[in-house]
């Protein structure tokens, strides 16, 4: 599954082929990895995809594209 993060205005958006290679970039984005994503109350395949401070997500909505949004871009865009 491909993943996308979306932000806005000079954050732009960055797309990764998959939690492997968005792992490998996180730092030059400066993104920290905090853990896999374990919650129970998810659909199953966001289940073990990195989470990162900086960013909300996972997210669903298409399970073959997986969103995350900076917070900023969150608040404007999903809260």
């Amino acid at each position: 599954m491909s993943i996308i993060v979306v932000g806005i205005r000079d954050e732009g958006i960055h797309e990764f082929a998959d939690a492997e290679a968005m792992k490998a970039a996180a730092a030059s984005h400066g993104w920290t990895y905090t853990k896999d994503e374990d919650a129970g109350h998810l659909v199953p395949y966001l289940l073990g995809y990195p989470r990162f401070e900086e960013l909300c997500g996972p997210m669903g909505g298409d399970p073959d594209k997986i969103r995350y949004e900076t917070w900023a871009a969150y608040d404007l865009y999903s809260r």
